[in-house]
């Protein structure tokens, strides 16, 4: 592709351009994975286990969510589907007498 000069009498090629590269703004390397629906369920199993502790979230999830990732999902998924998250904070009540009868 040539640019030619509106402003000379004669038609001249100011330039070219082979190629056209992406335009690299910052938030281009710091682009963080999507929530999967296996990453979303496992973030409620990790709310079942640990609550809203999310430096044992952070540990649940091996490091590839950070306290910041995790906390706006939680946010997010307090204000999407409230019931859930309720549901998924609420002491598991084991009883102990059903599980020493399996074994």
């Amino acid at each position: 592709m040539s640019f030619y000069s509106r402003y000379l009498k004669d038609e001249v090629c100011v330039g070219t351009i082979d190629g056209v590269e992406e335009a690299k703004t910052p938030n281009t390397y710091n682009r963080k994975p999507h929530w999967r629906r296996e990453d979303i369920l496992k973030f409620y199993e990790g709310l079942t286990l640990y609550g809203a502790n999310f430096a044992l979230l952070e540990l649940f999830f091996n490091g590839t969510r950070t306290h910041k990732q995790l906390l706006a999902r939680f946010k997010l998924e307090q204000k999407m589907r409230p019931e859930l998250v309720s549901k998924a904070m609420l002491p598991q009540v084991v009883h102990l007498d059903k599980v020493v009868d399996k074994n």
